[in-house]
């Protein structure tokens, strides 16, 4: 059903980097970077349960949020700047210019059951829908076009607590990075800008050319490859989700998992196949969702032939010599595709199986000159996905925590990547109050997350 959840405006505002940001910054995109025009925007929800009224609300928090907002882009500037696409075609940019701002909106909600959404049942997708804040139009100047990279929106849900939304041009970073950005955020908030500064993630570092493993030769030899499709798209996409008839039934659903079944997952594994030899969390969890996912699909017999693709991202910050610096800001990732039959995969060994192919992949990586082969082999050539119906991704990381985004008025209570809605991914984040635990995102038609639950959990329990 369309979203019952109403909001009303409250107040718009754009903001700022405080004084003593730099006047100008001119950052090139590498062929990571520029792999991400085009595609929809990243969304991500943190609800947090403060009882508050509206007067309160606009008189305490909102200025708090503001002010801390300005002292982190003061550090961060390029969250405020602008994708450029020139109009010759030669290779896109971001820029950030004195005057550059991020759009802050503040609405107030009508939905009296905050309990609701911030559980981790399935609900209707829509519901979360008018929480997301809407990227501006993008803008032409001589020739090229402008398009803004961040926006920002808080909702309040009056006596019950409120909500952030962020939406994110993919452009601007990969996961790592943004994160880095929030936790500067949240500490000048709680604590002041002083001791946001002590992390070793500070300062954020732009320059390219601390990235050895790419080449510019190969950030031109990928725009060349791929501009005229990249251009073609829809660069002015602003990821607002608008309700579809198709999706009425449509729900996302969290699935925690502790440490303790992590660890009883690497020891089914370890036990039955113990040549496998990458068995970390992130490989181990989307093995085992990828193949619950295919199973309640239903595979036919019609199609025992076909192939299942999953693709993820893997930072190579850690993984290169020399060592990309951790307080590297953009995308620092390399795409890693993984390719198996269906019938494969829904057989009784398809666990193993999947782990042990997304295991090996991720070991090459740190293997001598994995990360730069890896570059080579996915930025040489267009991307060719056999079926997109087929194809498996995931956003988020088990390591970024998310709980951990506290502005002064406690953690969060819950918080979504709901731009997996439409990319059809998973999304994966670190688990609140469960140490070691994992929180699993996934958005389903309804029938078909039923089908997917009983799947996942029954597996869990027969460990």
């Amino acid at each position: 059903m369309a979203s019952t959840n109403n909001v009303t405006n409250l107040e718009n505002f754009l903001v700022a980097p405080s004084p003593g940001a730099v006047s100008k910054l001119f950052v090139p995109l590498t062929c990571c970077d520029m792999w991400w025009i085009g595609f929809s925007p990243v969304h991500s929800l943190h609800f947090y349960q403060h009882p508050i009224s509206r007067t309160c609300f606009l008189d305490t928090v909102i200025p708090g949020l503001k002010n801390s907002l300005s002292i982190a882009l003061k550090h961060f500037p390029l969250i405020a700047g602008n994708l450029i696409i020139p109009s010759d075609s030669t290779k896109p940019l971001i820029k950030y210019a004195d005057g550059d701002s991020v759009p802050f909106l503040v609405v107030e909600s009508d939905f009296h059951d905050f309990e609701y959404l911030t559980g981790n049942q399935p609900r209707i997708c829509s519901e979360f829908y008018p929480l997301i804040p809407q990227l501006t139009k993008s803008t032409e100047s001589g020739g090229s076009k402008m398009y803004p990279l961040v926006a920002l929106q808080v909702t309040l849900f009056p006596g019950e607590g409120f909500c952030i939304g962020m939406t994110v041009n993919h452009v601007l970073g990969d996961g790592k990075s943004i994160y880095s950005f929030l936790k500067m955020w949240t500490t000048v908030s709680k604590f002041g800008e002083d001791e946001a500064t002590k992390s070793n993630e500070f300062p954020p570092i732009y320059d390219r050319e601390v990235m050895k493993v790419h080449t510019k030769e190969l950030d031109c030899s990928f725009w060349s490859n791929s501009k005229e499709t990249k251009l073609k798209t829809d660069m002015g996409i602003t990821g607002k989700f608008k309700f579809c008839p198709e999706d009425d039934d449509k729900v996302r659903t969290t699935l925690v998992i502790s440490l303790e079944d992590i660890q009883k997952l690497k020891k089914h594994v370890s036990d039955r196949h113990p040549s496998i030899k990458h068995l970390s969390t992130f490989a181990v969890l989307c093995a085992y969702v990828w193949t619950c996912l295919i199973k309640s699909r239903n595979v036919t017999i019609d199609e025992v032939e076909d192939e299942e693709e999953f693709i993820f991202a893997a930072d190579c910050r850690g993984r290169t010599d020399p060592l990309i610096p951790i307080n590297y800001f953009g995308n620092c990732t390399v795409g890693c595709l993984v390719r198996a039959k269906s019938v494969e995969l829904c057989s009784e060994g398809g666990f193993f199986i999947a782990t042990e192919l997304i295991g090996d992949i991720i070991q090459k990586l740190l293997e001598f000159n994995g990360v730069h082969n890896a570059l080579e082999k996915r930025f040489r050539k267009k991307a060719e996905f056999k079926d997109l119906n087929k194809l498996f991704s995931v956003a988020g990381s088990p390591r970024q925590n998310h709980y951990d985004m506290d502005f002064g008025w406690g953690k969060p209570k819950k918080f979504e990547i709901t731009s997996t809605d439409s990319t059809g991914a998973m999304s994966l984040t670190g688990c609140r109050g469960n140490s070691g635990g994992v929180e699993i995102g996934l958005a389903l038609q309804k029938g078909r997350m039923d089908v997917f639950n009983e799947i996942f959990s029954k597996g869990l329990q027969s460990l």
